[in-house]
């Protein structure tokens, strides 16, 4: 059985609480627990450097001991106007990096592409989308080399017809909640499926 932790800001606590309560979002997403567990570490207004030096985030990763993180960051560090986004991209894969050294149990992590913004708080939506593109390109090439990393993209979601977003134009509507669940079901199952070459 694979234990997976899904890791972020907002989006992962707001997803989480949102299991057994809409409609097609089911707790453990719906997979036999035979398979895998899935636990949940979301907070509100997370960042890079928040997640980097949080003690509690490192607790759960003792004691649950995860095969699989998935990590969903980038939203709020994209926000502010200071963040350079390839400083950024190499921290964020510096860190997952880390991670697998760090905690020799782990044997994927999973990260996602930065969710669109129609209201960033503190950017244009111009600059938060050139930011945006910037990182999601360089996670996608910086990642490929790397045999126990992978960069997921949210298929049939960013180019959604649907409102995927609130109106407050940052976190997710309902129809988007439910393509976030989707689209991280199919992340954790195909990164279950996922065979790491052998450490030396």
């Amino acid at each position: 059985m694979a234990k997976v932790l899904v890791v972020g800001h907002s989006f992962i606590r707001r997803l989480e609480r949102s299991l057994g309560q809409i409609e097609g979002c089911i707790n453990n997403l719906g997979l036999d627990s035979s398979l895998c567990t899935v636990y949940f570490y979301g907070i509100s207004g997370g960042k890079l450097d928040t997640l980097e030096v949080d003690s509690l985030l490192f607790e759960k990763l003792r004691a649950y001991r995860p095969d699989i993180i998935v990590i969903q960051l980038g939203g709020n560090d994209m926000s502010i106007k200071a963040v350079r986004p390839e400083v950024f991209a190499c921290r964020l894969v510096d860190w997952v990096q880390s991670l697998t050294e760090q905690f020799c149990f782990i044997k994927n992590i999973v990260v996602w592409e930065l969710f669109i913004r129609t209201k960033p708080r503190q950017v244009s939506v111009e600059l938060y989308e050139f930011k945006r593109g910037i990182v999601n390109q360089m996670l996608k090439d910086m990642l490929e080399d790397h045999p126990n990393l992978t960069f997921w993209r949210h298929l049939r979601l960013m180019q959604s017809p649907l409102a995927i977003l609130s109106g407050d134009g940052v976190h997710l509507s309902v129809i988007g909640t439910k393509k976030f669940y989707r689209s991280l079901r199919l992340a954790v199952l195909h990164a279950i499926r996922f065979k790491p070459c052998k450490r030396l």
